[in-house]
């Protein structure tokens, strides 16, 4: 059987996708194929790698490659290509072709308001431009377009799942009602999960199993101190619900 999964976008939150994926991986749940969004582009361009997901964890930390995903405020936009070197460090082919587990990347074009994957050729360029947050970054041109965060337009795109006979998705971007709004950065991340929400049922229901770990709305999209928190969400609350996916999965 064939499994593929969609893993949303999301800001830091998207370390969560690991802690999903290490108890997927424990429960032995071979994925075949993975559709990424902003961060979740990222985790799952790590895991098709062939990086486990607490090597990612490590590998993320150290190499301080949270610190683009959770930019500082400030004048005018920022550069995300800042992020191209680390990315390059342990992605070093900068390929789609050469990893290990086939990977669909979602980056939105902002003149078209249309989504776009990708799927072959280079594979960095596709991964900043679907983790370059609106108002935050200046947009990527790559292709003749001018690409902006995945999640804009879908922040789980399971369509791009082919030739699955099982899907799952994972949304690491919980609304939490009861956190206050009281700056302009909570504003904007309060935006983005909206944003991120629109059309989120109709996803959801493409998916034979769908994981939203409810701890990850207690931290903020942007709350670097945080990440092991967030890897320790995603899996506590998937392997609560190992015997709903293992039945599932044996229904097919």
């Amino acid at each position: 059987m064939k499994i593929g999964i969609t893993l949303s976008g999301g800001g830091l939150r998207g370390v969560g996708h690991l802690g999903v994926l290490q108890a997927l991986d424990e429960m032995g749940i071979k994925i075949n194929q993975i559709v990424g969004v902003s961060s979740g582009s990222i985790m799952g361009a790590m895991y098709s790698q062939g990086y486990a997901p607490k090597e990612t964890l490590e590998i993320l930390k150290s190499a301080k490659l949270l610190r683009f995903v959770r930019p500082k405020f400030s004048r005018g936009l920022l550069n995300i290509e800042k992020i191209e070197p680390l990315l390059l460090k342990y992605l070093p082919h900068n390929s789609f072709e050469a990893l290990k587990i086939p990977l669909t990347v979602a980056a939105s074009d902002i003149h078209l308001g249309e989504l776009v994957y990708f799927t072959q050729g280079n594979l960095v360029l596709p991964l900043m431009a679907s983790s370059c947050i609106p108002v935050m970054f200046s947009p990527i041109h790559y292709n003749n377009r001018v690409l902006v965060d995945g999640g804009l337009v879908n922040n789980m795109p399971a369509e791009p799942i082919k030739d699955c006979d099982f899907r799952i998705g994972v949304h690491c971007n919980p609304i939490d009602i009861e956190q206050p709004i009281k700056s302009t950065r909570k504003v904007l991340e309060r935006t983005m999960i909206m944003i991120g929400h629109k059309g989120m049922q109709s996803q959801i229901r493409q998916c034979d199993v769908f994981i939203e770990p409810p701890a990850l709305g207690n931290y903020t999209t942007f709350e670097l101190k945080k990440v092991d928190e967030m890897f320790d969400a995603g899996y506590a609350h998937t392997m609560a619900m190992q015997e709903e996916i293992m039945g599932v999965l044996a229904s097919k």
